[in-house]
């Protein structure tokens, strides 16, 4: 499986490439690593402020607040991106907001990048057509423990 990874702006965070892409490979795998071993992923992850996902969220969702993460997924489910003959598969796209993410990291007293690989794991899982539900939240918090210990 390869990984390709377009990103843009930073938000004041400044994460390593291979971090990241670490995070996503291994949140994939944990989704289906039998069936998406022989593909190739790229997603874009896109860091904006405040302000812009807001307007992204009210935009899409209709709702008028900032977010940590949102996701416009390619596909509309798992089943979906197994079917599909492609090798080379483009994802879609997660916009996060790291400043989002920091207010709520000092209000809940929690490590900034545990809490982001949580939510880019999250944005991940969303690309690839999971729901919230115990099953995406225990596999975003494993993933996330695994690559802030690594």
């Amino acid at each position: 499986m390869k990984i390709s990874l377009e990103i843009s702006g930073s938000g004041g965070c400044h994460f390593d490439k291979k971090k990241l892409k670490l995070a996503v490979r291994r949140t994939i795998e944990e989704v289906d690593e039998k069936n998406f071993s022989e593909k190739n992923f790229s997603i874009s992850l896109v860091f904006v402020s405040e302000k812009r996902i807001r307007d992204i969220n009210w935009r899409y969702r209709q709702k008028d607040s900032s977010t940590d993460v949102l996701s416009f997924a390619e596909f509309e489910s798992e089943r979906a991106i197994q079917k599909t003959k492609e090798s080379d598969i483009f994802l879609g796209e997660i916009f996060t907001c790291p400043t989002d993410i920091k207010k709520y990291c000092r209000e809940e007293n929690l490590s900034f990048e545990l809490e982001f690989f949580e939510v880019l794991s999250h944005g991940v899982l969303h690309l690839l057509g999971l729901e919230h539900g115990p099953k995406m939240f225990k596999i975003q918090k494993k993933i996330a423990e695994e690559i802030f210990y690594c």
